[in-house]
């Protein structure tokens, strides 16, 4: 099977980098009855919360001018069996749309892939996203989600060729948790890594974070002077117990993991979080918010739960639950033990990418039956 991936590759890292990475490393095995060739859609410019949507537009078409040419080159130079898109909505979805569109011109079958959790609230809005999302949706041939939560929504909206498919966990991280096992675990260590931004979570974490004895919280990823003294001058008489570490390469964060007690992650929107399952195979016990397909991935609701969700911007639930896994270390440790279970069986990428053939095959079998 040959397969056009049009998908962000280089350019910033964030989690649909990381996935593509993740793809493109497994199908270039030898031993792979996939030849997956990629077109990648990846952005040098940094969109930052708020931007006005007139910056985004221009930004976009600057950026996205030069994919679409060599996406439409690529299509017209190589013969493909399936196109898979990988979409973060917003404005690139006319860069979406106009991909389908050439694919369906050459008879190609096609997939779009939207990584992101905000489906549900973008049929909730009904703004102008909406109508590029239709758009979108109604010119692919199978439309894939990341969380249960679009899933359904599509379902409920009558589309009926949807499926889910969460992203895998990252060989990588399987190897450093494996090579760093015997990493000592602080039991007060709390951690948080991802960008440091309010919509992050961060203001409410610290201000949760003051409310806790005998602990200590580590904020790492990239963040601006500003933010860190806002949050020193939040932390007031727990500052000193908080350490704002900045930016640190991969294998640094999944150490810091494994030797943290508790990570969280409080984020007001995810889609999937990597950081979620790094955290699993890490074995940290794990605080979050009910968003995107954090429930899911933490089998809230299960018999074998892996953590704790609060509602986002909720600061007193936030440190009960902090507070319950500090104090109850049983508890602490049967999440954590479940989370690597889970993590392992549900998440592994032989489970993930055998998935994300089976939906290839399946949409070059309905494409086929439909022209019959």
């Amino acid at each position: 099977m040959k397969v056009l991936l049009c998908s962000p590759f280089s350019g910033k890292v964030g989690g649909i980098s990381l996935w593509t990475k993740h793809m493109v490393t497994y199908f270039k095995n030898p031993d792979s009855d996939t030849d997956l060739t990629l077109a990648d859609a990846g952005r040098k410019y940094d969109i930052y919360p708020n931007m006005p949507l007139h910056e985004r537009i221009a930004k976009g078409i600057k950026e996205y001018t030069g994919i679409l040419k060599k996406v439409k080159q690529t299509l017209k130079t190589e013969k493909f069996d399936i196109v898979h898109l990988v979409s973060s909505a917003s404005i690139s979805l006319v860069k979406d749309y106009l991909i389908l569109r050439w694919a369906e011109n050459k008879h190609i079958p096609t997939v779009i892939h939207f990584h992101f959790g905000r489906i549900p609230q973008i049929f909730k809005d009904k703004r102008w996203e909406l109508s590029l999302l239709k758009k979108v949706i109604g010119n692919a041939d199978r439309i894939v989600v990341i969380d249960p939560l679009s899933y359904q929504t599509l379902l409920d909206e009558g589309y009926t060729n949807v499926s889910f498919l969460p992203n895998p966990l990252s060989p990588d991280v399987v190897k450093t948790v494996h090579d760093h096992h015997s990493t000592e675990r602080i039991s007060s260590k709390i951690m948080f890594a991802g960008h440091v931004i309010p919509t992050k979570g961060i203001i409410e974490l610290v201000d949760a974070f003051g409310n806790l004895n005998a602990a200590e919280l580590h904020i790492l990823g990239a963040v601006t002077e500003e933010m860190k003294a806002t949050i020193i001058k939040r932390g007031g008489d727990r500052s000193d117990k908080i350490f704002v570490s900045g930016e640190k390469n991969h294998e640094m964060i999944i150490k810091e993991m494994l030797s943290s007690r508790i990570f969280v992650l409080p984020s007001y929107t995810e889609g999937f979080p990597n950081v979620i399952l790094e955290s699993m195979a890490a074995g940290c016990s794990i605080v979050s918010t009910n968003v995107g397909a954090v429930p899911e991935m933490l089998g809230i609701g299960s018999d074998k739960p892996c953590g704790i969700v609060v509602e986002p911007q909720n600061t007193e639930d936030l440190a009960a639950a902090l507070m319950k896994l500090l104090e109850d270390s049983e508890l602490a440790d049967e999440l954590a033990k479940n989370a690597v279970n889970k993590v392992t069986e549900d998440y592994h990428i032989e489970t993930v990418t055998q998935n994300l053939k089976d939906i290839w095959k399946d949409t070059l079998k309905s494409n086929y039956e439909n022209k019959r």
